[in-house]
């Protein structure tokens, strides 16, 4: 998969939904994720990607400049996960769209969200349904991404 990300005729939008992709395959496409700046939109949902493989994926997400998309609902992340994804929301300035929902957060998790969002002006949605993050968490979530919905208008 990851070698589709780094082909010479560059993609847009790349569906892998559903592919039981497990963490290897995930840390191939972050490491293809990094190089790549024409993809605008990946879809990773239901796939066996884990801890290792979300992480790999949202460590890409640092140094990508062009991904502006990225669905993984239903990925098998956890609380530990959140705190690389916390450091991307930080360090990503062209990501507006996020679903992780269906994933087994946890409360610290939704407060690493949190934290990397009171950072972030660039995502306006952020689908965190099913997540177990706690309804203080999500409240302080609603407010920063409607903060950065009218920062973007």
């Amino acid at each position: 998969f990851g070698k589709l990300l780094v082909a010479p005729c560059p993609l847009a939008k790349l569906d892998l939904s559903n592919n039981l992709i497990t963490s290897h395959g995930a840390a191939a496409i972050g490491f293809s994720l990094v190089k790549n700046a024409h993809l605008l939109e990946l879809s990773l949902r239901l796939n066996r990607i884990g801890e290792e493989g979300g992480a790999a994926i949202f460590r890409a997400l640092n140094r990508n400049s062009a991904l502006q998309r990225l669905g993984m609902a239903s990925c098998e992340l956890s609380e530990s996960t959140c705190s690389t994804l916390s450091d991307a929301l930080v360090r990503n300035s062209t990501l507006q769209h996020l679903d992780i929902c269906s994933n087994n957060l946890g409360m610290s998790g939704g407060k690493l969200i949190q934290e990397g969002l009171s950072e972030n002006s660039a995502l306006i949605s952020l689908d965190v349904r099913l997540t177990n993050i706690g309804e203080e968490s999500l409240q302080c979530i609603l407010q920063l991404v409607e903060r950065n919905k009218s920062l973007n208008k």
